[in-house]
């Protein structure tokens, strides 16, 4: 596998709970070898209860937005 690749990853939608995110995989010679999407929610895991999602905390949307802009 010795081979070094290149992550392209844009946060595609960020809706207060859920981050969508959209990626891509460059080889060496800069062709994209795959694309992808994935989501990613913030979440409460307490003990006794199963997980929830909670709001993404303010300066961790503040510090995406700025980012993207």
């Amino acid at each position: 596998f010795e081979e070094h690749v290149r992550v392209r990853l844009r946060l595609m939608e960020m809706d207060g709970k859920q981050l969508q995110y959209r990626f891509e995989v460059v080889d060496q010679s800069g062709q994209i070898a795959v694309t992808g999407m994935f989501d990613v929610a913030c979440c409460r895991f307490p003990t006794d209860q199963p997980p929830f999602a909670v709001l993404i905390p303010g300066r961790v949307e503040a510090a995406l937005a700025a980012e993207t802009t």
